[in-house]
């Protein structure tokens, strides 16, 4: 919650020079990712290196703020099992929309027109 509101210049003079606000995470992703015509994050090996690139730099922010912490792992093909299951073979956006992880109790609920989340914490 501290980096969802607290902006990069003054996290850095509070927490140091690895802080940044969840602000600068969300523009980075957006700005290599949102093109229709060329996503440098999900196309090919990219999704790989890319959000490991994002994730440890993610990592070393949330750190400043919290030492103790640390990122947590989704393994991702649990809530695709589950959801095949639940709903069929649906694509892999339905994990967006049936997966706990994207309920309001936890990150919160997705809007898939609007591309972001409508309701929970953030």
């Amino acid at each position: 919650m501290k980096m969802h509101m607290t902006p990069t210049d003054d996290g850095v003079k509070k927490y140091g020079k690895h802080y940044r606000s969840l602000v600068d995470f969300e523009r980075e992703h957006l700005e290599a990712a949102a093109a229709r015509d060329l996503d440098h994050i999900h196309d090919g090996q990219g999704v790989l290196t890319q959000h490991m690139s994002l994730t440890a730099e993610f990592e070393l922010a949330l750190q400043s703020v919290w030492p103790a912490g640390s990122v947590p792992y989704w393994d991702y093909t649990i809530d695709s099992a589950k959801v095949a299951v639940e709903y069929g073979r649906a694509d892999i956006s339905a994990i967006f929309k049936h997966s706990e992880l994207f309920q309001s109790d936890f990150f919160g609920e997705t809007d898939s027109e609007a591309h972001r989340v409508t309701e929970g914490r953030f």
